[in-house]
């Protein structure tokens, strides 16, 4: 997500690369946190390395437009959902 929003903020807002890192600065301040309560619910490597593919192949032109965003962000809800489900299975009590 983050890395769509780098592209929908330069490409479609306009805002300069500083400008766009100023504007995510919360996410990444509350990864740690985040991190140290829910670490076990998730191990989350390879599907950031295919979100981020995946991210690349369908923005990764010039002239990016608001419409270019609307597949995309219906795969991201899709895909979180999909996460959602998979994960009501995981059982996170020590053993």
């Amino acid at each position: 997500m983050m890395f769509l929003g780098f592209f929908f903020m330069t490409g479609v807002w306009h805002y300069t690369l500083p400008q766009a890192g100023l504007a995510v600065t919360p996410g990444p301040l509350l990864v740690m946190p985040t991190a140290i309560v829910t670490g076990r619910l998730a191990a989350r490597q390879m599907g950031g390395v295919l979100g981020v593919a995946i991210t690349v192949g369908l923005l990764g032109h010039a002239g990016i437009t608001r419409a270019d965003f609307d597949s995309l962000y219906a795969l991201h809800a899709g895909l979180a959902l999909l996460t959602a489900v998979l994960c009501l299975t995981v059982s996170t009590r020590p053993r």
